[in-house]
């Protein structure tokens, strides 16, 4: 079993949840935003802290090894048009994948508007372990160890 893993997520986002959590999206997700007064009721924010956030606990990586990006495209008009999450995140032991970042995915997952694959946990050495596929199936987070299994309900895992 290898000791750290690399997390890569490509999660489109629903507009009007996207522009109804943007304050929030804004604070976990990127560096320059004031803490929101009110977070969403779900499970990831019980044991929140913020001066863990992803710029905080990766600031000291060389620039362009990670990202951690919430974002809103406005068109022409200044509607949002488009809106998302990108997550690169390497270097996270197994323990913290499962008890960090899949309950934060779990909660970007209920306001996506995925269906398919998104992402995917991967050991950073040559190791067997098997990759980790992220699936969001009506805004649902599910995860896949590999292509002969069933998928894994996230939410089981926080019940």
């Amino acid at each position: 079993m290898s000791a750290h893993y690399n997390l890569l997520l490509s999660l489109p986002l629903n507009i009007s949840s996207a522009v109804e959590h943007s304050s929030v999206l804004e604070f976990v997700l990127n560096k320059n935003s004031s803490q929101p007064a009110n977070f969403p009721n779900h499970p990831f924010f019980e044991k929140f802290n913020p001066i863990y956030r992803f710029h905080n606990s990766y600031k000291g990586i060389v620039s362009g090894a990670w990202k951690s990006e919430a974002w809103l495209e406005k068109a022409p008009n200044g509607n949002v048009c488009n809106a998302g999450v990108n997550l690169c995140l390497p270097g996270n032991k197994l323990e913290g994948v499962w008890q960090d970042t899949l309950p934060l995915i779990h909660w970007l997952a209920s306001m996506s508007s995925a269906q398919g694959a998104v992402g995917i946990v991967v050991a950073e050495d040559l190791s067997e372990d098997e990759p980790m596929v992220l699936f969001v199936r009506r805004s649902k987070l599910f995860i896949s160890t590999s292509k002969h299994e069933e998928l894994y309900n996230f939410d089981d895992a926080l019940s």
